[in-house]
């Protein structure tokens, strides 16, 4: 198992300064669902499983990774 950081501040925090090999996950883009905040209110809905597991791949974050 590996181990990896995940800044979920906004970006611009992020490219002001994050832990070394830290990989940015946006909380409104990445980690919200804009089409069920429209359908049903709320703040960051989490996406679809399929949508997140595809987000998490392309970032690194596996079944293995401890994030």
């Amino acid at each position: 198992m590996r181990t990896l950081l995940a800044d979920c501040r906004p970006r611009e925090a992020y490219d002001a300064g994050h832990a070394p090999g830290a990989v940015h996950l946006d909380p409104d883009r990445d980690l919200g669902d804009p089409v069920v905040d429209a359908r049903h209110g709320g703040r960051h809905p989490l996406p679809s499983p399929e949508r997140l597991a595809a987000l998490l791949d392309a970032r690194g974050i596996d079944r293995d990774t401890f994030v």
